[in-house]
């Protein structure tokens, strides 16, 4: 993914999960947003690349922690160090690395 001008992966859901019912047998399940894999790649873009309104607390935890992710390069723009995700604390729209922004509870 190279220089697009919006978000580029959305990592999204809702508290406690997104509940889904199968139609064919009415079983009901609840979706959470986990186990992303991501080898190898670089992300680039003139926004920040990823980007998380929904989770938080429980939810964030539980993506942060099945997240693998390794050997990406990430950056924002032409600038390989600039911060390539947007955290909604301390600021709206702080711009930090991977490693705070995997730290990050919102």
């Amino acid at each position: 993914m190279y220089e697009n001008g919006a978000n580029q992966i959305a990592i999204v859901g809702l508290p406690g999960g997104i509940p889904v019912t199968n139609w064919e047998t009415g079983q009901q399940y609840n979706l959470v947003s986990k186990n992303l894999a991501s080898t190898g790649n670089t992300i680039s873009g003139t926004l920040p690349n990823l980007f998380s309104d929904s989770l938080g607390g429980a939810d964030w935890t539980t993506f942060v922690t099945t997240l693998n992710s390794n050997n990406n390069t990430y950056y924002a723009g032409s600038n390989s160090n600039a911060g390539a995700f947007v955290i909604p604390t301390p600021a709206a729209g702080t711009m930090v690395d991977f490693s705070i922004w995997k730290t990050t509870r919102i």
